[in-house]
């Protein structure tokens, strides 16, 4: 019988696949809840279906137990700020502050994005240690622009980059992004940032 993989490991190998970054929101009882996600994706064109895995610690996830509904952001590649910052470890009403956002279709819609599809939760269905929630669009807006491309994920507690060492503590996640030509880091426990930028190899 194989051994049974290393979760870093098989993090790492999947985050090879390069993903678009999106937001996903819902209502919670005390506000506006929303994450970073690229584990997302459609799935049924009749009825439209969108699938999003949540983390069974992720706080959006709650918001979406309470409404029924959530909102699935395709971000442009001018929205690494808003990436980063759904990505933190904010308080949620933090995340929403300064942000030109409202209330569409039962949940919170953000703007700038290429686009935004607002689902009904028609299930929760159990995944290891995250959540598959299937939702039903309801209702979508568009706008033209580049995508936000997820490059990879560092699952290590340091990288090299151009000869420099980050010292992201134990457990950190860098997220990177590739935008024109550059990588860009941005830690999620810190917020929206530019820690580093370089060329692409």
């Amino acid at each position: 019988m194989a051994a049974p993989l290393d979760p870093a490991a098989f993090r790492d190998a999947c985050s090879r696949f390069a993903t678009g970054v999106c937001v996903v929101t819902a209502r919670g009882p005390d506000g506006p809840s929303g994450m970073t996600a690229n584990a997302v994706s459609s799935l049924s064109l009749v009825p439209p279906l969108m699938v999003v895995c949540f983390a069974l610690t992720a706080r959006t996830l709650a918001a979406v137990r309470h409404s029924g509904r959530f909102a699935v952001h395709f971000l442009s590649h001018e929205q690494e700020d808003v990436a980063g910052r759904f990505a933190s470890k904010l308080p949620e009403a933090e995340k929403f502050d300064g942000l030109d956002w409202e209330e569409r279709d039962g949940v919170p819609a953000l703007a700038g994005c290429l686009a935004g599809i607002a689902c009904e939760v028609r299930d929760l269905l159990p995944g290891g240690d995250h959540v598959i929630g299937v939702g039903e669009a309801t209702s979508l807006w568009r706008e033209d622009g580049e995508p936000l491309v997820a490059e990879y994920v560092v699952t290590q507690p340091g990288i090299e980059l151009d000869g420099r060492r980050l010292a992201t503590g134990t457990g950190a996640d860098l997220v990177l992004w590739e935008t024109h030509g550059a990588v860009r880091l941005a830690d999620p426990r810190a917020g929206a940032g530019d820690l580093v930028t370089a060329d692409c190899d």
